[in-house]
């Protein structure tokens, strides 16, 4: 660790990242402006980066929080970033339907 950021073999990776790309995304929705796949591409990437960095399962990751975000306060949406999801929701998080029915 190197001046308070995590270092990957591409760059640079902070916790923060997908809220800033999901902030730019937000902001071109907003703004009527297309969005380019590859903005999807380094969002998912993003996520997936911060996941690991926090050592959270990905998977567990992506299919519990869009479950959350129906029921979660916008004043807490900070919570849902992975490095707070693992302290407040990883110990019982949300499962999917396909995970119930295979059980």
């Amino acid at each position: 660790m190197r001046s308070g950021r995590w270092t990957t073999k591409r760059g640079p990776a902070s916790a923060t990242g997908a809220f800033i790309l999901a902030h730019r995304y937000a902001r071109c929705r907003l703004a009527g402006l297309p969005i380019r796949p590859t903005s999807y591409v380094g969002i998912v990437q993003s996520l997936l980066a911060s996941c690991r960095l926090q050592g959270t399962d990905p998977y567990v990751y992506l299919v519990e929080v869009p479950q959350r975000i129906d029921t979660h306060p916008a004043f807490d949406v900070h919570l849902l970033t992975p490095r707070l999801w693992k302290q407040h929701f990883a110990a019982d998080p949300l499962r999917s339907d396909l995970n119930r029915l295979r059980q």
